[in-house]
């Protein structure tokens, strides 16, 4: 606290965890009572984690719970002191020790709503006016990017152009360009597909039209193309594909990416990034069994019936405003631009002498003078060329054009 209010940080947001492989209930315990004459106000959490066996963790269904103190004389003390303690027990796993560390970042702060969802006004509403029904919603985040990692590895991450989806060191202008090569590694069910952890933007993917291929490998390929398309159609599937490490490379040195490749309704397939184990934060979701109450059910229904339905999305329906934007930016920014050259033409005029100065008819005077002496030869310096403006659509030599100018 003494470092923290010295470089002026705001400490009401400073929180302590202890990790611990004793009892989590003596650390707090002992916590309680070393800091039972402490000034604590600053300190808004302080979380013990128990890192415990698996075995004492077998009845426990979750890998990892939260837990307060449950004696009278401990929450007394808690109280006393100001602050908010918990006790987190975690199993003694990669996989949970690991959740537990990205929980951190996680925004728990909890001091207002991230999201707004409007919906149109109910017949249900407990407010006379038409007022929208407004959904209070907190955000999340679900993936770590990789391009906020430094020294990012080659994970096949970029989808938005072809040029970063190809491998690296290569270019669809090469000649010795060799394609990625995918391989399927498992079929999935499209209702078990998350949509959380596909990111990106999507490829699509279609049969080949290369002109180095023979018309029989050709028409051979488009027919198992199309048999792949309308297996998975029919079956509902998806086909989780990985990428193939560069030739010559050592086993078990590259940096492998994940797709899920799905059928469309046309003749071909939609490709999109899936996101591995390392970079997904982990995200404990309850699943509820009960149905919502009558009331908020019913408003909720009836502020939905006031929608347009369509049976089929149609996105050259939806219109950003983006071009009234660029064009009004654009005419902005020709605004300004105009009105700084009139700024600095005034200016200009401004620092010059009256009219009929004797400054001025000097400037003349002497202009008239230099103009009577025989210029001397030019000499050639190195000076930038000026940008040429040609009006004339046949072609013109740079010296005839001085010469006409």
């Amino acid at each position: 606290m003494c470092h923290t209010s010295h470089r002026d940080i705001n400490s009401n947001c400073v929180e302590v965890t202890v990790l611990t492989c004793q009892s989590g209930k003596t650390v707090i315990r002992q916590l309680e009572q070393g800091l039972e004459n402490s000034d604590l106000m600053s300190l808004r959490r302080l979380l013990v984690i128990q890192i415990a066996l698996q075995q004492s963790l077998c009845d426990r269904s979750p890998a990892c719970s939260l837990e307060t103190p449950s004696s009278e004389d401990n929450q007394e003390e808690s109280l006393m002191l100001g602050t908010e303690m918990d006790l987190q027990l975690v199993e003694g796993t990669v996989e949970a020790l690991e959740s537990t560390l990205k929980m951190w970042l996680h925004e728990q702060g909890g001091d207002r709503e991230h999201l707004h969802l409007l919906l149109p006004p109910s017949c249900f509403s407990a407010n006379s006016s038409p007022s929208p029904v407004c959904l209070k919603c907190d955000m999340q985040e679900r993936l770590i990017s990789p391009a906020l990692l430094a020294s990012t590895p080659d994970l096949g991450m970029k989808t938005e152009s072809m040029q970063d989806f190809q491998p690296p060191n290569k270019s669809l202008t090469n000649q010795n360009f060799s394609p990625q090569r995918l391989r399927v590694v498992k079929v999935l069910h499209a209702d078990g597909v998350c949509q959380s952890v596909l990111y990106g933007l999507p490829l699509i993917v279609r049969p080949t039209s290369c002109w180095q291929l023979d018309w029989d490998e050709m028409e051979t390929n488009n027919q198992m193309f199309h048999a792949l398309c309308h297996i998975l159609k029919t079956r509902d599937w998806f086909l989780l594909v990985r990428s193939e490490s560069e030739p010559g490379s050592s086993p078990g040195s590259g940096v492998f990416s994940y797709y899920v490749i799905q059928s469309s309704g046309s003749h071909s397939l939609l490709l999109k990034p899936v996101m591995t184990r390392e970079l997904m934060l982990p995200c404990c979701l309850p699943v509820s069994v009960e149905d919502p109450p009558l009331l908020a059910l019913n408003t909720v229904e009836s502020s939905l019936e006031q929608l347009e339905k369509d049976p089929v999305f149609n996105p050259l329906c939806l219109d950003s405003n983006l071009y009234v934007h660029l064009r009004i930016r654009g005419l902005l920014t020709r605004s300004s631009q105009l009105f700084g050259a009139q700024a600095r033409g005034q200016c200009r005029g401004a620092s010059r002498p009256p009219e009929g100065s004797t400054q001025r008819q000097g400037r003349q005077s002497q202009s008239r003078a230099r103009a009577t002496v025989t210029p001397l030869p030019s000499i050639p310096l190195k000076m930038p060329r000026p940008s040429l403006t040609l009006h004339h659509s046949r072609p013109c030599v740079p010296a005839a054009f001085f010469q006409d100018s």
